[in-house]
């Protein structure tokens, strides 16, 4: 098993985007959320975005895309930041709201889309 490590702020997370997120060209503000434990993101010290792109099992890689999210600005909207490596993938990062889950707080869903930064479209758009 991996050590859980302290994510710096100036580091990236990935977070993967399905080409549903897109309406008319533009990213929706409804793609973030909490999934069980937290909103699964990558940490770029142990993947890079095409990394993170191909880990999408479900569905076809190419219908999915990949964000960047500095740590330190998503700790700036006041969200929690934990490394969370699994077996297969040790640069697995949880993003956690603190007082309520991300799908639940509209504010911090617009902020995480203002801090975003598209590193990989989806090819199926």
């Amino acid at each position: 098993m991996w050590v859980v490590e302290e994510i710096p702020n100036q580091d990236k997370l990935f977070y993967r985007i399905h080409k549903n997120s897109y309406k008319k060209g533009k990213l929706l503000p409804g793609i973030f959320r909490e999934i069980v434990d937290g909103m699964s993101t990558d940490w770029e010290k142990y993947s890079t975005p095409v990394d993170s792109v191909n880990r999408a099992r479900a569905s076809n890689p190419r219908d999915n895309g990949i964000l960047g999210l500095n740590t330190g600005e998503v700790r700036e909207i006041g969200l929690t930041v934990i490394h969370n490596p699994s077996k297969d993938n040790r640069s697995h990062t949880l993003v956690r709201g603190t007082s309520k889950k991300i799908q639940d707080d509209p504010d911090v869903r617009r902020r995480l889309l203002g801090i975003s930064e598209i590193l990989i479209l989806p090819e199926n758009l």
